[in-house]
């Protein structure tokens, strides 16, 4: 209700369409959602992050293949970001591309060392690839950023078996 009256009262900010599309999107209200995404991206069409939520909104939907076209463009355009390397990474290793995935992953960590999705997205796919090691040591660094994480922790412990 808050944000629907700032937009009411500010109806040119992009932060407020975009924070009520995150709110429709954590709601799975999809539909909703993509119209302030996409409201935000005109108001301001160098916002990434509303664009950002446009491809995860399609990925939520159904549309993979469109999803990740939206976030390799916005890749390309924002190469210095890493929860954009994360996120095509993470596509492309749900769709099977190990491989890219593992260079976008790494792309992410030179971006930003401590990027944690990243570094347990690696010891995935070096597990799916067969390399224990590697991804042993992936969750290790992982786990010195965030020690005591009960999910690193238990993947870590399944992998030394």
């Amino acid at each position: 209700k808050s944000f629907e009256k700032a937009i009411e009262l500010e109806p040119t900010n992009p932060l407020f369409h975009f924070r009520l599309g995150q709110i429709y999107f954590g709601q799975n209200q999809l539909d909703l959602a993509e119209k302030r995404f996409l409201q935000a991206n005109l108001l301001k069409p160098d916002y990434f992050e509303p664009r950002l939520f446009l491809a995860l909104v399609k990925e939520k939907q159904g549309e993979t293949e469109k999803a990740l076209g939206l976030i390799n463009h916005l890749a390309l355009a924002f190469p210095l970001n890493a929860d954009l390397a994360f996120q095509l990474g993470r596509l492309e290793f749900n769709q099977g591309q190990v491989d890219q995935s593992i260079e976008q992953f790494q792309m992410a960590l030179r971006l930003n060392p401590g990027h944690l999705d990243s570094l347990y997205s690696l010891a995935l796919a070096y597990e799916k690839k067969g390399n224990k090691k590697e991804a042993i040591a992936y969750l290790e660094t992982a786990l010195q950023i965030s020690p005591g994480n009960s999910v690193l922790t238990a993947k870590l412990a399944e992998l030394k078996k």
